[in-house]
């Protein structure tokens, strides 16, 4: 993020182009961060955003439309318009290999480790057919093959229900421990604030 950030400002008059910006939007979602990813929407010039301008601008508002998805926690439509972006460009894969690129490993790392992760703190039972449409799987794959995906991260299927282990307790909180060496590290940030 920060080598996008530093580009971003070290650029002419702070601004990118709209594949740059494509590839920023995408490297937020990559590491689900939708709140950067919303101010980075903000700061694009509206210039690359208009609708009907180029097909730059398309590309550019569709993943947006993927980031509004994953925003609202609508996570079956953000992997299919994932699906459908990836399908779109494909047809010209040399001149979008970089954003086909980051659309195969924001899926990967979205189904892997982002939702897997949610699903945990979340769900301890769920319909197969829920988590088969959350985790973006098309109708079309395999559920043994999707079986085999939850089986290997585990969860256990039990007829059309999926049982998910919670998250170990390291994962879900982390401690806040108050000792002596922390309250002097405060006292220190407060004296210096108070000047």
């Amino acid at each position: 993020m920060s080598l996008f950030n530093d580009f971003e400002i070290s650029s002419p008059g702070g601004k990118l182009s709209s594949p740059d910006y494509q590839l920023f939007l995408l490297a937020h979602l990559v590491v689900l961060d939708t709140i950067n990813c919303k101010f980075l929407w903000k700061r694009i010039p509206k210039a690359l955003k208009s609708e009907g301008t180029s097909q730059n601008s398309q590309v550019t508002n569709e993943i947006w439309g993927i980031a509004r998805a994953f925003i609202k926690k609508d996570f079956s439509q953000g992997f299919t318009l994932i699906g459908s972006l990836t399908k779109q460009l494909s047809s010209d894969a040399e001149k979008h290999g970089s954003i086909l690129k980051m659309l195969e490993v924001l899926t990967k790392v979205m189904r892997e480790h982002h939702m897997v992760k949610i699903l945990r703190q979340s769900f301890a039972t769920i319909d197969f057919k829920l988590i088969k449409s959350l985790l973006g799987f098309t109708p079309a794959e395999a559920d043994s093959v999707i079986g085999e995906f939850l089986v290997k991260r585990g969860m256990t299927i039990e007829g059309s229900y999926v049982l998910i282990p919670p998250c170990a307790a390291e994962e879900t909180s982390k401690r806040f421990t108050l000792d002596q060496e922390r309250v002097s590290e405060l006292a220190q940030v407060v004296q210096f604030l108070e000047q």
